[in-house]
């Protein structure tokens, strides 16, 4: 797949976890978003034409925030489970937030390299 899918992918599926009301229905958004933006992530990384060290930790950073989130979400369990995954979604949506804004960047860095 291009550069414009995955970035088309990513913007999607973003859009899907904003949208979405239900708070286990934001997982799966979260969990394909953070792959694709992943993908353009790579992507920036494989070609020499951006190369913002700083950025790309920040990016990378905030996915693996993400995927731990994420992971402390499918392991809350017991007396407190609605409690504990309620507080998970509050971080995992700050997190989200921040790598939209990543996300953003990113695009900003492509379409100036890209001339568009």
């Amino acid at each position: 797949m291009n550069i414009e899918g995955k970035v088309a992918d990513a913007g999607r599926y973003m859009k899907g976890y904003y949208n979405c009301e239900e708070a286990n229905g934001k997982i799966p958004y979260a969990v394909l978003a953070r792959n694709s933006c992943e993908n353009v992530l790579k992507y920036i990384e494989n070609n020499n034409f951006i190369h913002d060290i700083d950025f790309e930790r920040e990016f990378e950073y905030c996915l693996s925030e993400i995927t731990c989130i994420i992971y402390k979400w499918t392991k809350s369990d017991g007396i407190f489970r609605k409690y504990k995954e309620r507080i998970q979604i509050r971080k995992l949506d700050s997190r989200m937030e921040r790598l939209a804004e990543l996300y953003m960047r990113a695009l900003l860095m492509l379409t100036d390299h890209f001339g568009i």
